[in-house]
């Protein structure tokens, strides 16, 4: 075993010391002239390098080797160019961009690498014209985002496609508003042929998505095609559906039509500033789930909203691209807003101390899920009802019996020193993960109640 390890240990050193003693020589394949798959030779052995951390600068050398000075060198996704049977020789090439050869880059040779054809690298080494940008499918401001790049016109993929890389795009486009959002392909539909490669990374500041294109490629479908809104104008309006005037379902005015808004993500600050838009500028809010004000039609408009809760507009908070894919009308949130009444808590089918928890919130009594409900919540509530003993217990439904009605809370998480509920945290209100299998019991002071 030790003998093969050191035959192993010479071979491996004098494939290296062969493969460095011969001029590096490079050329492109299945291509034209100035693009193609690389390939790599040592003398007459040669195979192809990998993909992994190949970006612009190590594509620059690799041009440098071919004989272009231009410094507008990229990488291409294989499958326009065929994979190869060879080798990959090269694997992790990091370049500065100044050197004249990828050996001189950092590397590792073939015997270590864990790459496999579908890998291989793809250059571009001379742009013979620019970028350019086009919408299709909406308007002259809004639609689907194609770009036209190395002769054909492709679809941008949306995987980290956000505010700066769209500020970029309208800039393309003739537009330097700042007010431009992504949109997925639910709005302008999908596209069809190449596609642009993901993973963007611009300031914001660039003309051009050639200047911040990190050309570094995953799996991307149409269905991910990216579409934007290019100099956004008119204020968002929002109203409360099914409802009254100060709860309902929301929905906001834009592009012409009423949208909802997708629950995932919406919490109290985002609330709090969809409320600022009805007028109300209450510190209490609340989200609401779709059980208690039903579920809308259309569009809907945005997800995964992030505010701090001191914004005038939904528009000024972060949030996903624009008619999210992956969200439904079940999911469609409400709000309750200018909260002022003070949460009650009564127990029920017990005793005084003993019984089903229900609380008393937006005009009607509500049962608890028992979903995260443990004794620190418990605590709370018996607090609610003016008992103050560290001895409580949660109890099953099955000792007090199933509520009616709504089912208010969920998932809720107190650190046992609040004096109310309503100060714990919790998920949207009038949950859809719990029914009255779930709603909670609660045995306050328990020395007092041996027999619950």
């Amino acid at each position: 075993m030790k003998l093969q390890s050191v035959v192993s240990t010479y071979l491996i050193s004098l494939i290296l010391l062969t493969c460095l003693a011969e001029p590096m020589k490079a050329r492109v394949v299945n291509g034209t002239l100035e693009a193609g798959r690389l390939e790599i030779y040592f003398n007459v052995e040669g195979g192809t390098a990998c993909n992994f951390m190949f970006e612009i600068e190590e594509a620059t050398v690799a041009c440098g080797m071919l004989g272009f000075n231009s410094t507008e060198a990229a990488i291409d996704k294989l499958v326009e160019y065929k994979q190869s049977s060879s080798h990959i020789v090269m694997y992790d090439v990091r370049c500065s961009g100044a050197e004249t050869i990828l050996v001189q880059c950092s590397h590792k040779y073939f015997l270590f690498h864990d790459c496999n054809d579908v890998e291989d690298v793809v250059v571009i080494c001379k742009k013979t014209e620019p970028m350019k940008a086009r919408v299709v499918n909406g308007t002259l401001e809004a639609g689907r985002l194609e770009i036209y790049f190395n002769g054909e016109w492709r679809t941008v993929c949306d995987k980290g496609f956000g505010k700066e890389e769209v500020t970029v795009a309208c800039r393309m486009l003739g537009f330097n508003s700042n007010e431009a959002a992504a949109v997925s392909s639910v709005r302008y539909g999908q596209g069809s042929g190449p596609i642009l490669k993901d993973n963007l990374q611009c300031s914001g500041s660039e003309t051009s998505l050639a200047q911040c294109l990190s050309f570094y490629t995953a799996s991307c479908e149409h269905s991910q095609d990216i579409g934007v809104i290019c100099n956004i104008t008119e204020l968002m309006k929002v109203r409360l559906v099914n409802g009254n005037s100060v709860a309902g379902r929301l929905e906001i005015h834009f592009s012409g039509t009423w949208e909802t808004v997708c629950d995932y993500g919406f919490e109290k600050e985002d609330a709090l500033v969809a409320c600022r838009m009805l007028g109300f500028n209450s510190t209490e809010a609340a989200a609401v789930s779709s059980v208690r004000y039903g579920q809308g039609s259309g569009h809907i408009l945005l997800k995964d909203v992030r505010c701090r809760g001191t914004e005038t507009s939904l528009a000024k908070c972060s949030h996903g691209e624009f008619y999210p894919q992956k969200c439904n009308h079940s999911q469609d949130v409400g709000v309750i807003c200018n909260i002022t009444e003070q949460m009650k808590a009564r127990l029920v089918n017990g005793r005084s101390k003993a019984g089903r928890l229900e609380v008393f919130f937006n005009g009607e009594w509500s049962t608890v899920c028992n979903k995260g409900f443990g004794n620190k919540e418990a605590r709370v509530a018996c607090r609610m009802l003016q008992v103050n003993s560290s001895e409580v217990a949660v109890v099953p439904t099955v000792r007090y019996g199933r509520g009616s009605g709504h089912i208010l809370l969920s998932n809720i998480w107190c650190s046992g020193e609040e004096a109310s509920l309503a100060q714990c945290y919790h998920g949207l209100l009038y949950p859809q993960d719990c029914d009255h299998s779930n709603d909670v019991g609660v045995v306050c002071n328990i020395k007092n109640h041996v027999h619950v």
